[in-house]
């Protein structure tokens, strides 16, 4: 399976969130609030998911 641009893109998106959220760059008003907490409270899981695939996706175009 070919990852597509789409998905990487998707990724960095979250990780530029999760960023704004710890960095308390004035988010906190424009995200709706269970956002918000889901992203404060699970941020190491979900940067961790997101270099995952992130190094599955360049794997993949390396390989496939």
């Amino acid at each position: 399976m070919k990852p597509n641009a789409e998905y990487r893109l998707a990724v960095y998106m979250i990780l530029f969130f999760v960023y704004l959220v710890k960095t308390e760059w004035e988010i906190k008003n424009k995200l709706p609030q269970p956002v918000y907490k889901f992203l404060n409270d699970h941020h190491d899981e979900i940067i961790c998911v997101s270099y995952l695939f992130l190094a599955y996706y360049y794997y993949a175009l390396e390989y496939d």
